[in-house]
């Protein structure tokens, strides 16, 4: 009789190891998600700060505040 209880009871925890997998399983897909995001994010941001930039130059130059070598000049900086 106890043999038959002790079955019983590993089947049981083996029902519970699929669950916790699974959890495990969309856990990691979230951190990976999450990671791949603030990445993008940080990429896209660099890119949205070099086109400020460039407006910039690009506006001193039509101000006459720049020359045209400065312009090339920083141009090539950014």
């Amino acid at each position: 009789m106890e043999r038959e209880d002790m079955g019983c009871e590993i089947g049981n925890f083996a029902h519970w190891n699929w669950w916790v997998m699974g959890g495990m399983f969309m856990l990691a897909g979230a951190a990976v998600t999450w990671l791949v995001m603030v990445f993008c994010k940080k990429k896209n941001r660099i890119n949205a700060d070099r086109l400020d930039s460039m407006e910039i130059i690009k506006s001193r130059l039509a101000k006459g505040e720049i020359s045209i070598e400065e312009f090339n000049v920083l141009k090539k900086i950014l």
